[in-house]
């Protein structure tokens, strides 16, 4: 017949897992942090505006209008959506591929405007109005406590292993 596993061993078992889970995580979204903790970094570069303004309406009326600049890197353009050159500067934001409509939109109308940066914009744009840092509040919000009690927890079953 089989013992019954020693107290502490399924509460340490648990724990150890949630911790490597928990620690995982935060590995693997270690360049958010870095950014989240250490940013805004700002750049250097001058931004340039595209002309273009995506605009949402709502009954004909605007609910919000999004402005579009262009970064240079190294020879080519990353778009920025923010609401001002210098906001723009302020490298905070999700790095993502130009996918939406409106985006492709801009794209397309900056290569118009601007020819010279026709096959040199990236597919990739930068959106420095977005809510960047709720995310990592809502992390922090959420691991800490997970990782508190993880922690009291593991605490609590190496005591119960060494009696």
């Amino acid at each position: 017949m089989k013992s019954p596993p020693r107290p502490g061993v399924r509460l340490l078992t648990v724990n150890l897992i949630l911790l490597t889970a928990i620690v995982a995580l935060l590995l693997y979204s270690g360049s958010y942090w870095s950014n989240f903790f250490g940013g805004p970094y700002l750049s250097d570069r001058t931004l340039f505006d595209t002309g273009w303004v995506g605009q949402m309406e709502r009954n004909g009326k605007p609910l919000y209008a999004d402005k579009f600049f262009a970064m240079p890197v190294r020879d080519r353009f990353l778009l920025v959506m923010a609401d001002s050159p210098e906001e723009g500067r302020k490298l905070v934001g999700s790095l993502y591929r130009i996918s939406s409509p409106v985006e492709k939109q801009v794209f397309q109308s900056a290569q118009k405007e601007h020819p010279e940066w026709k096959g040199k914009l990236l597919p990739v744009m930068i959106n420095g109005k977005a809510a960047f840092k709720v995310v990592g509040y809502l992390g922090l919000a959420t691991l800490l406590p997970m990782l508190t009690i993880s922690m009291v927890n593991i605490a609590r079953a190496v005591v119960k292993l060494s009696q």
